[in-house]
């Protein structure tokens, strides 16, 4: 599996309504129980909706939601009211679980791909409640490979005669001082520095061992967590940990003990942390490369961003300001034509627009909109000279502060269209206001052909039963042929050739066979594998409204179904 899961959006869209209404349903449960903490039905409640979730979650095979899911029924049925063992900790984690499973639904259909490594800190909150192992960071990460550094030659690290277990306490006394740093997080770096130093000391004794890997590994790592400022989160503390025992090892049974065999495990979650790094240094590449994390795309920096963005201004939030701008929007812009049609700017001036725009300037800044609160600068400077002498604009600079206007909306339409996320927002500042207008108004005329597709392919299907309930009436289908032109132009506008060869395949069956046949009794099977084909078209063409990047091999059904009919389609 890869860092990115690809998802269906149609099929998340169906069990939206239901399924954030059932997590709504369970949080207000769990809500209730926190307050009325000997109420069994409540908590037997939220556990049922629970179990509702957990089975939807599978159904579209949401990874990462799916475990976090499982994570919050198993903490919910581990409740044990009688005894009231850590329940202040197990509701808090529940609570935060709650909040973090519906922020994860509404990402991913933002997003239009899943990232399940964002939901391990959240999954191990709870595992550690329930008192159980934590996740490993690279557990969605299958595609991994084992690698054993070939054996160095074997080097004499030390030319005292002090005893090796003396010396190896005191490489690990030197890495549990870095250690207990990193745990309180204080002077993080400095900490790392004494680790590492520790660590390349031990290696240079591994040389030539079994574990001469796994010391070559900590090394690296160490120092990845410097290059690449590598939040110390509750999995990497303990995996740092986890460090520590194996210098407790060496401790206590000397050189003996770089001769066993390090677990596989803790190998595998070295080099993806390392693999993090794999942008900051050609080492860290090779052994990305090395360990097999080759669908690994995204870096410890990529990590940060996207985990804000996880629990960052979800889409209504952002509706909401939009609608606020727009409304302001509006009221400015009728000010403006009132100041020009009449002696408004003359008596009052602009303050009352100048005054609107600021505000929406401001908020434009706030949402990371910079581009279009830079327009809106410049407008701004527009007005207050034409409002310090009390004159109306000019054509000129009437025409600029209108194209400002313009380009704000079409960024607020967009907000909308395009859900919202700190890649997204990056791609909107970078356009100028031609082409944002333009882009939005794309948007908007491809949407209308899809719909008017969508509503011609209903027709058809409507159709298509009146012709059967009529025993096959072609009076019913005489107008398919202009229908379907409609679609098939419509799918050569949109740039989807395969659509269209569908469509046009479609035409031929219909005036070839069902407006010629007279064999009735074959007609009812031909019609159920005809709508087998008008229903996968139809399908896509409503992933298209949703993602219009959705692949085109979601018209493989209807194309075999067309090739059964006896009408393949044509090759584009």
């Amino acid at each position: 599996m890869s860092d990115k899961q690809a998802i269906n959006l149609t099929s998340m869209n169906i069990i939206e309504d239901e399924l954030m209404t059932t997590i709504s349903e369970a949080s207000t449960h769990l809500e209730t129980f926190i307050n009325e903490r000997d109420n069994h039905k409540v908590l037997e409640d939220c556990i049922s909706s629970l179990q509702q979730i957990r089975g939807s979650l599978d159904l579209i095979q949401l990874h990462g939601a799916c475990e976090l899911a499982g994570e919050i029924l198993s903490t919910a049925m581990a409740i044990n009211i009688d005894k009231n063992i850590a329940l202040d900790e197990k509701l808090s984690a529940l609570t935060k679980g709650f909040f973090i499973l519906s922020c994860y639904f509404e990402y991913t259909q933002q997003h239009k791909s899943g990232m399940p490594v964002l939901l391990v800190p959240y999954i191990n909150d709870l595992r550690l409640v329930n008192r159980q192992a934590v996740m490993p960071e690279s557990y969605f990460e299958t595609s991994v490979s084992e690698y054993r550094c070939p054996p160095s030659v074997i080097e004499s690290v030390s030319d005292s005669s002090e005893d090796i277990h003396v010396i190896l306490r005191r490489f690990r006394h030197m890495y549990q001082l870095g250690l207990l740093g990193v745990i309180k997080e204080q002077n993080v770096g400095h900490a790392l520095t004494l680790m590492q130093r520790a660590c390349n000391k031990i290696y240079r004794f591994a040389k030539g061992c079994e574990s001469e890997t796994l010391w070559w590994l900590v090394s690296n790592a160490l120092q990845a967590f410097t290059d690449a400022n590598i939040a110390p989160s509750v999995a990497r503390k303990r995996l740092l940990s986890h460090i520590d025992k194996q210098l407790r090892l060496l401790e206590k049974q000397g050189e003996s003990a770089f001769d066993q065999k390090p677990p596989e495990s803790l190998l595998i979650e070295l080099a993806y942390y390392i693999a993090l790094a794999a942008d900051c240094s050609d080492g860290y590449a090779k052994i990305k490369q090395l360990y097999g994390f080759t669908t690994l795309i995204y870096t410890e920096q990529t990590l940060q961003q996207e985990t804000a963005a996880l629990t960052g201004p979800n889409a209504s939030t952002v509706q909401s300001v939009a609608e606020v701008l727009r409304v302001e929007l509006n009221v400015a812009k009728e000010n403006m034509e009132k100041s020009q049609t009449t002696d408004y700017a003359v008596e009052d001036g602009y303050t009352d627009t100048i005054s609107r725009m600021q505000r929406v300037k401001d908020i434009l800044h706030v949402v990371g909109l910079t581009s279009a609160a830079n327009v809106i600068r410049g407008s701004l400077k527009i007005l207050a000279s034409a409002d310090k002498v009390k004159q109306r604009l000019d054509d000129e600079s009437s025409i600029k502060v209108v194209d400002a206007f313009l380009y704000v909306e079409s960024v607020l339409s967009s907000l909308a269209k395009r859900n919202f996320s700190g890649e997204q927002l990056n791609e909107m500042n970078q356009l100028n206001q031609n082409e944002m207008i333009s882009s939005n108004n794309l948007i908007d005329a491809q949407l209308v052909v899809l719909e008017e597709a969508e509503r011609g392919i209903t027709q058809i299907k409507q159709s298509l039963t009146a012709f059967t309930d009529s025993e096959y009436d072609t009076a019913h289908i005489g107008n398919f042929s202009e229908q379907l032109q409609e679609i098939r132009g419509g799918m050569t506008v949109l740039g989807l050739p395969r659509a269209a060869a569908i469509v046009a395949a479609c035409h031929e069956f219909i005036e070839k066979t069902l407006m010629s046949t007279d064999e009735h009794a074959a007609l009812e099977y031909i019609l159920e594998t005809f709508a087998d084909a008008l229903i996968c078209l139809e399908y896509y063409l409503g992933c298209m409204k949703v993602d219009n990047q959705v692949s085109a091999d979601n018209l493989v059904i209807a194309e075999e179904s067309l090739a059964a009919l006896g009408y393949p389609v044509k090759a584009t």
